[in-house]
């Protein structure tokens, strides 16, 4: 028996797997596109990172609850490990997550990837990772799995049953509440979403405007004292002049990174606008955001060579620190213009 669900390999999103494995699932969805650019506007930094370097999320999209974001367009089973683990033998465990697959359901749950041949952190260091099941093959015995391989390049990996079984068993699911989670969802393709000019209005003040999301949402989950919208340069710039200071420190690319796929998902979301009609902006307002996805690309490629080939050559660093600092002020001009323009005359269908 074998069976594999679609996936798309290049999701919008991969700074973190857990978006990159419901953006990896959704397209499938027709409603997909107006939801995806309805969203992922406000991020925020976390100032706690700097206490705890090496494991601490740091910057990331803000979304009041995580597993709920996606309940518009998936159906979700959230169970625990603990619950599974009532089962006796490995077989149900197998038998499980395979019929759970041949109904439909993407499984998403963590692994310790020490015991993962692909891996980076295979028989080098024990890592509770999120993992997304989107297929097996009994004649190979394996999962196909969504992840990032030992060259940290996202796609297919297949597991083995055996490596598999005693990966799932022995991962420290101590640290984190969400690495006890087990989720299963499903494309909910009875569902229907419009995209929602008014969120996005209402995220894009929030962005410009540093405001702290979570207080909107302390109905659903207690507020936070994270930095928010364009802040979060400050503390994007904060942690390269800490790596400046001291070049033990772990490099951790994510925070850069994230800052370039932001600016992409948000130039594509105001080219997406303009094809489906939702205003009529200038030429050069949408040509000036795309100019700021280059400069934070360049600033990651900068990062990057620092990180992998020049870890002693801080120049590297003082030059992404520069550039960062001029992009928050282009970011800021841009999208003020963008604001006034949504509260504006440009709202209107484009002929």
């Amino acid at each position: 028996m074998h069976k594999q669900l679609p996936v798309h390999m290049q999701p919008a999103l991969y700074s973190y797997l857990h978006h990159a494995y419901p953006l990896s699932v959704m397209p499938e969805h027709p409603h997909f596109s107006p939801w995806l650019h309805s969203h992922y506007i406000q991020w925020s930094a976390d100032p706690e990172f700097f206490n705890h370097l090496d494991e601490h999320i740091f910057v990331n999209y803000y979304q009041p609850m995580h597993t709920h974001h996606y309940h518009e367009l998936l159906h979700l089973k959230i169970m625990t490990a603990d619950l599974l683990s009532r089962m006796e033998t490995g077989t149900d465990l197998i038998a499980f997550f395979k019929r759970s697959i041949d109904q439909g359901d993407y499984v998403y749950l963590f692994l310790d990837e020490f015991y993962l041949p692909g891996k980076a952190m295979y028989r080098r260091h024990h890592f509770a990772h999120d993992t997304l099941l989107f297929g097996y093959d009994d004649e190979k015995q394996v999962f196909h799995t969504l992840g990032f391989n030992h060259n940290y390049e996202y796609g297919q990996t297949d597991i083995g049953y055996g490596p598999f079984l005693e990966s799932y068993r022995q991962a420290d699911r101590s640290k984190a509440y969400y690495t006890k989670e087990i989720i299963l969802y499903s494309l909910n393709k009875e569902r229907t979403y419009s995209f929602d000019l008014q969120l996005v209005i209402e995220s894009l003040e929030d962005y410009v405007l540093s405001r702290n999301s979570s207080e909107r949402y302390r109905a659903i989950a207690s507020p936070n004292q994270h930095v928010y919208g364009l802040k979060v340069y400050e503390e994007i710039v904060k942690y390269l002049r800490l790596l400046q200071s001291d070049s033990t420190l772990y490099r951790n690319i994510i925070p850069v990174h994230l800052l370039w796929e932001h600016k992409k998902m948000m130039a594509d979301r105001l080219e997406y606008m303009k094809q489906h009609g939702y205003w009529c902006p200038p030429e050069k307002l949408i040509a000036q955001y795309q100019e700021i996805e280059r400069e934070a690309q360049l600033i990651r490629k900068l990062f990057y060579k620092y990180a992998f080939f020049l870890k002693e050559d801080t120049s590297l660093l003082e030059e992404a620190i520069t550039k960062t600092q001029m992009l928050a002020i282009k970011e800021l001009q841009v999208l003020e213009q963008v604001l006034n323009e949504l509260h504006g005359k440009s709202i209107i269908s484009c002929s």
